[in-house]
């Protein structure tokens, strides 16, 4: 449920195995894969970004853009529909 996901931060959930995060900025819903894309560490949420455990790098919590620090690539994203008040994994998209 879409009210599980506070606004300015995260819920991680897995998926598939995977650790995934769940941000909503407004009524932008996203899920990214909680790993960055410069070396592989996990992702905690720190002052609105997700920042990397292991070098610091940070993300944009909206959009998973880089905004700061190594690596250039933005974090992976999942695609998402909200439906019924749900969060949905949109395969294929």
């Amino acid at each position: 449920p879409i009210t599980e996901i506070p606004e300015g931060n995260l819920k991680e959930v897995e998926f598939f195995g995977r650790s995934v995060s769940l941000t909503r900025a407004g009524e932008v819903y996203n899920a990214f894969v909680n790993v960055c894309t410069h070396a592989g560490g996990t992702m905690q949420l720190s002052e609105g970004k997700l920042v990397c455990d292991w070098h610091g790098a940070c993300f944009e919590l909206k959009t998973g853009k880089k905004l700061e620090g190594p690596g250039q690539q933005p974090l992976i994203r999942l695609p998402v529909r909200v439906q019924d008040e749900q969060l949905f994994y949109v395969w294929g998209e």
